[in-house]
């Protein structure tokens, strides 16, 4: 045995392990990218976002996605940095200093910031190759927020998720920014890409946040939400676009509403080709031990469908007044957090206007809470949302009040939805809404 390590380290010290020789095949690649960067950096705003269909060109003509690919990383590592980074100079929350700039840059910003100021959209400016040369100059290094370059081994991490691979990374080493790279390869090979997190705010935020890096390139991003429509065009046409975010549960129940359409017009998800998932070991381990369960009709007296939409349509006007105070009482307490933060902030810089003002909106929506909060205590609520487990609770007064509108139709609470039971005989039949949309299930049906 002492012979066979022996010799087994000695060769690992000249081939090197395998992890190694994996790690220098990788940093060839970036090597590859970093050398062709330059080439990008010259190239106008305009010539940057047609590149996408060159590379699909070269594609078609038999060229293949490996070949492409330092152009590719460095396509989006440019538009990455130039619309998530050096534009924000014209942002006046990030307060750069224009006194840093020449004589020639200052001429193109105060260009470039009154148009920004009159409405034209950040992404829209035609921002000068010279004035990005400028801005680099000045942040060599790619930090927040006036630089959003890919780091060497967040390329890395990009070639390993279009590898198929895991890339293990720590909050706030930039998996979002990776996740555009094998994104933007994938979509050069025709395929749709399926980016899926673990929650609605992170899908929506990541969306938003990486929409003018993939718009620079020509390519469409959209966001499914737990609130869309299940059978509206909205969420058809988040589908529809190159790149969709969204989380788990969305795509997997969406993949078995498809499952259950008569028709290929009524499905929204499209095809599965490729996913890139956040978090995977929450996903394909924690939440994966929870199964996503729908039936399909238990019954063929569509009469029934239209009783339960009726009762849950009514509940839902009765409690439309409760829903509308809350919604106020939410927008009040966001207006006061809001002017709270103004007022520390202009207790710092000694602005007493400033502090009166704030006080004035704190002390408005304050009263107006707590009038809104004595009102809502003699209003009554049929049903109580939980928007975080997707689930309806009908209260005591709500089953009554379902009573007295079809009295032959008991609701109770069921996950996901507002549930009615109707009783014929021994069997039954469960209906609820999710959406806009009415469902069923036989009596021995579960859901999820």
């Amino acid at each position: 045995m002492a012979v066979i390590d022996t010799i087994s380290k000695s060769l690992q010290k000249i081939f090197g392990s395998r992890n190694e020789r994996i790690l220098k095949k990788y940093w060839r690649m970036v090597e590859q990218v970093n050398a062709i960067e330059e080439k990008y950096l010259k190239m106008p705003d305009s010539e940057l976002g047609s590149m996408t269909g060159k590379f699909k060109e070269r594609i078609d003509a038999g060229e293949d996605i490996l070949e492409i690919l330092p152009d590719a990383f460095s396509a989006i590592r440019e538009a990455s940095d130039r619309h998530l980074g050096i534009r924000n100079v014209f942002v006046d929350e990030h307060k750069f200093d224009v006194s840093k700039l020449s004589g020639p840059a200052l001429a193109i910003y105060n260009k470039l910031k009154e148009e920004y100021d009159s409405g034209v959209a950040l992404d829209a400016l035609d921002v000068d190759v010279e004035f990005n040369a400028e801005i680099r100059k000045l942040y060599p290094e790619s930090r927040p927020p006036f630089r959003f370059r890919h780091f060497d081994v967040q390329i890395i991490g990009g070639k390993v998720l279009f590898d198929g691979s895991i890339a293990e990374m720590a909050t706030g080493e930039g998996k979002t920014l990776v996740s555009t790279l094998a994104s933007y390869l994938v979509h050069l090979t025709g395929r749709k890409v399926h980016v899926i997190t673990v929650n609605d705010y992170l899908a929506k935020r990541d969306a938003l946040w990486m929409t003018p890096v993939f718009a620079a390139l020509g390519v469409t991003v959209g966001a499914i939400q737990a609130d869309m429509d299940t059978r509206g065009q909205e969420r058809k046409d988040q589908y529809s676009c190159d790149i969709t975010y969204g989380t788990n549960n969305e795509f997997g129940f969406d993949y078995l509403r498809d499952n259950m359409k008569i028709s290929v017009e009524h499905m929204a998800q499209g095809p599965l080709e490729f996913a890139i998932i956040d978090e995977v070991d929450s996903i394909l381990i924690d939440e994966a031990r929870t199964p996503l369960i729908i039936s399909g009709p238990a019954f063929d007296d569509v009469t029934r469908y239209k009783k339960a939409d009726a009762v849950c349509r009514e509940l839902m006007r009765m409690q439309s007044g409760h829903t509308n105070l809350k919604k106020r009482i939410d927008e009040a307490q966001r207006k006061i957090a809001n002017a709270q933060g103004e007022y520390s902030e202009a207790k710092k810089e000694k602005d007493s206007a400033r502090m009166e003002k704030a006080q004035e909106v704190i002390d408005k929506y304050t009263a107006q809470i707590e009038a809104d909060e004595a009102q809502l205590e003699t209003m009554t609520e049929f049903y109580e949302v939980e928007y975080d487990r997707k689930a309806v609770h009908l209260t005591h007064e709500g089953i009554g009040a379902a009573q007295d509108i079809r009295t032959r139709v008991v609701l109770y609470r069921f996950e996901h939805g507002m549930a009615a039971y109707a009783r014929t005989g021994s069997q039954g039949t469960c209906y609820f809404r999710e959406g806009k949309g009415l469902y069923r299930q036989g009596r021995q049906s579960r859901y999820r």
